[in-house]
């Protein structure tokens, strides 16, 4: 499933919805390839979201959902299974 979350209520829509699958850890890699591992049910996700630059990269732990940050517009893309290790 691809989505495009837009609007002012992104970031807190992508928080729900990985809330919504039970998703426990992601990753955060940034465009600069710094990556941080974040618990997904005590980070403040929104917020983290926010405050990406554009280019960052959201990943859930097993690698199935991907939330790439862009200026005005969060792509979801989910489904991915196998192939977070080929992600550069």
């Amino acid at each position: 499933m691809n989505r495009v979350l837009t609007g002012a209520d992104r970031f807190c829509a992508a928080a729900g919805m990985l809330a919504e699958r039970s998703v426990v850890l992601v990753e955060l890699r940034g465009p600069d390839g710094i990556t941080r591992r974040l618990s997904a049910r005590t980070t403040d996700l929104p917020g983290e979201l926010r405050r990406s630059a554009p280019g960052a990269t959201l990943l859930s732990s097993d690698g199935s959902i991907r939330v790439e940050i862009r200026a005005d517009e969060l792509h979801w893309v989910e489904g991915l299974e196998g192939t977070r290790r080929h992600e550069g």
